[in-house]
């Protein structure tokens, strides 16, 4: 059923579901490593997931509450976008939000 903005709900027009999927990749690439002076920085990929829900508002006093999630790195691949400095290992984000 389409939402007044023209996205799509999975039950009416208050209900959204939204999904995000990202995967970057990096070439290889020089760069400067602070121990050893100049090298090649191997490429990476990386995979990133998000969601979220908004409930519809005729569940719940206030506006709207949506519920989201985000998963960075979500391989838990080991990379450098700057030699000498490692990327974060897998990491998430949880929450909730709600407007009145």
């Amino acid at each position: 059923m389409p939402c007044s903005d023209g996205r799509r709900g999975l039950r009416g027009a208050d209900d959204l579901l939204n999904l995000h999927v990202s995967l970057k990749v990096v070439g290889d690439r020089d760069d400067v490593d602070p121990l050893r002076g100049f090298r090649t920085n191997p490429m990476y990929a990386r995979t990133d997931v998000a969601v979220s829900y908004t409930f519809p508002s005729s569940v719940f006093s206030f506006s709207s509450l949506t519920v989201y999630g985000k998963i960075a790195n979500l391989f838990d691949r080991t990379y450098q976008e700057v030699l000498g400095f490692r990327s974060p290992p897998l990491n998430y984000l949880a929450g909730v939000r709600v407007t009145f």
